[in-house]
């Protein structure tokens, strides 16, 4: 079943003309760009929700151990893909700046209708190598499992 929801969620993506990839939590890093800079890499999660495909997803900018950026999204998607609309959608993301201190966040998504309710944080630090940063969204007063990529040099 998991691999049908990230099948699923990778054509929902090109559909959407997304340049991420997603995958497993804890998934290697991804090439790709954004309209704010490099994308380094890129988790998802299958989660519950309103669509017939859900995820909860990690979105991280930067270069090496330096964080530029890191979005947090719920994404969901019916079959054919057709984007939701998302309210309610609060996200937390969590991690390890390179001093040893947590960076430690929680906020809440506006309201998308297209099928993305996302949060963007700019730490712009450099975090500990072979650590992670991790992200869970809330929808419906239910958290999901977290999305995770590991910070390397």
């Amino acid at each position: 079943m998991a691999l049908r929801l990230n099948l699923a969620f990778i054509a929902a993506l090109a559909v959407a003309g997304s340049m991420g990839v997603a995958g497993p939590a804890a998934a290697t890093a991804t090439p790709g760009a954004d309209e704010f800079g490099p994308l380094t890499a890129t988790g998802c999660t299958a989660r519950n929700g309103p669509g017939d495909f859900n995820d909860t997803c990690v979105y991280v900018y930067g270069q090496g151990t330096h964080v530029e950026r890191v979005r947090g999204a719920m994404v969901s998607w019916n079959f054919p893909p057709v984007p939701l609309t998302l309210c309610g959608v609060k996200v937390h993301v969590w991690g390890t700046y390179a001093n040893g201190a947590r960076f430690d966040r929680t906020g809440q998504a506006q309201c998308s209708y297209g099928g993305s309710a996302y949060v963007n944080w700019y730490p712009n630090a450099h975090f500990k190598d072979r650590t992670s940063i991790c992200v869970r969204t809330q929808f419906k007063d239910q958290w999901s499992n977290p999305a995770c990529i590991q910070i390397r040099k």
